[in-house]
Parts: C-alpha cells; sequence; structure tokens
C-alpha cells in the first residue's frame, strides 16, 4: 500500500486488534476441543504475533500505532505476570509451566517490535527478514528441539538448548528472511549475501540467548547486520 491508500491510525490499531481476538479465539478453541500442549499454543502465539507485526508497514505510516500496539502487549504481558486474574486468563493457553514463568520473551518480542518498526520502517527488507526470522525460526527452534533434540548443548548461563533445534531455527530463519525479502520487492538472490550473514548471526544469537531474550536479541542483530552489509 502506498501511504494514501492506507487506513486511518486508529482504523488500523482496530483493525489489528480486531485480528488478534480471532486468531487468539481459535488457538484457544483448538486448546480446548484438540488438547494441544502449553509449548505449542505458545508458539502459535508466538507466530500469530509476528505474523500480525509483518503486515504493520503496509497499515502504518506514522510509529506511533505500533508502538501503541507494542505498549499494549507489554502491559498485557505485565498483567499475566503479576495479578491473579492475569495468571488465571493466562491459564487458559496452558501457560502454566517453570520455564515460561522464568521467561520475559514475549514482553521482549513485544519490545522488538516497536524498535524494529522505529529504527527500520523507511528499508522495509530490514524490517520483515528479522521479524520473519525471529517469528518462525524460533517456533521451529522450540518445536524440532523439545520433540527431537538428541545432541544437547549449554548456553554460557547453563541452559540446555540442541544441535537439532539450532539447525531448525537456520533453515527456517534463512527461508523465511528470503520470502519476506522477495515480499518486500528485493531479489533474494541480489540479497544472498546480507540474508546469509544475518541468518548466521540471528542463529547464533538464538544458540546463546536466555529466558526468551532471543526475541529481542534475533530481529536486533539481523538488522544490523542487513544494514551493514546493504540488505
Amino acid at each position: 500500500m502506498t501511504p494514501a491508500t492506507m487506513p486511518a491510525p486508529g482504523l488500523g490499531i482496530t483493525m489489528v486488534l480486531g485480528a488478534a481476538i480471532i486468531l487468539h479465539g481459535l488457538i484457544l478453541l483448538g486448546r480446548r476441543t484438540l488438547i494441544l500442549p502449553g509449548e505449542l499454543v505458545r508458539k502459535l502465539v508466538h507466530m500469530t504475533t509476528g505474523t500480525l507485526a509483518l503486515t504493520f508497514p503496509h497499515l502504518f505510516v506514522h510509529t506511533w500505532p505500533v508502538l501503541v500496539l507494542a505498549g499494549a502487549a507489554s502491559l498485557v504481558v505485565v498483567w499475566t505476570r503479576l495479578t491473579p486474574a492475569g495468571r488465571v486468563f493466562e491459564s487458559l493457553y496452558g501457560f502454566g509451566d517453570s520455564r515460561r514463568l522464568e521467561s520475559l520473551g514475549e514482553f521482549y518480542f513485544a519490545l522488538a517490535i516497536g524498535l524494529l518498526f522505529v529504527v527500520a520502517r523507511a528499508t522495509p527488507v530490514a524490517y520483515a527478514v528479522p521479524l520473519a526470522a525471529v517469528t518462525y525460526g524460533d517456533a521451529a527452534a522450540a518445536i524440532v528441539g523439545k520433540a527431537w533434540g538428541r545432541h544437547r548443548y549449554r548456553t554460557p548461563a547453563g541452559e540446555t538448548k540442541s544441535l537439532e533445534g539450532s539447525a531448525a531455527f537456520l533453515l527456517v530463519a534463512a527461508a523465511a528472511g528470503a520470502a519476506a525479502m522477495a515480499l518486500t520487492g528485493r531479489s533474494p538472490a541480489a540479497g544472498a549475501l546480507p540474508l546469509a550473514g544475518a541468518t548466521l548471526v540471528m542463529t547464533a544469537l538464538e544458540a546463546v540467548s536466555i529466558r526468551g531474550m532471543d526475541n529481542l536479541a534475533v530481529p536486533a542483530g539481523g538488522w544490523l547486520v542487513l544494514v551493514l552489509l546493504g540488505g
């Protein structure tokens, strides 16, 4: 969309919130009817959030609507962590495991989306590629690592991850980044070097990040590499 054809900021915010409510409702329905495990539900929520955020350059010219949405998402995370009502709401998704309670991943993800839009909104590739990589690569790493991770390693902070999960992140992040690059009008072949560099850096950051920090470190690192390499 061009700025002239984009919806008014208020309408854009309403569209995003409406889509989020519908998609989260479907996730909750799947949780209840299909008895989906909490880890899978968590990753579905993560991918839903990231996918909606990928539409922001097509909905918003100014940064403030995105910052409003990111701020609102951050407040929801704080509410679910600090209030009894929030924890009851969160339990509907099956988010009761100690790993999530120790993680600030959702907060970091909302922060990353807001910051990334501020610094990269004039260069769609630098926004879309890191965001697509962390949206889908992170989910792939968690699901593959949990189901098929056999070769374990420890991060500098002592957390355990798997080579299989890291390999899944690398492959999915590269594919998602290439697709995002193509959708923004940049040929993946022409941008192969920046994309490869960004993917390798993002994979390394995901491998060493702890307590959900990868949701901030991965897109920040990917954006920096793309800017430095002319992505």
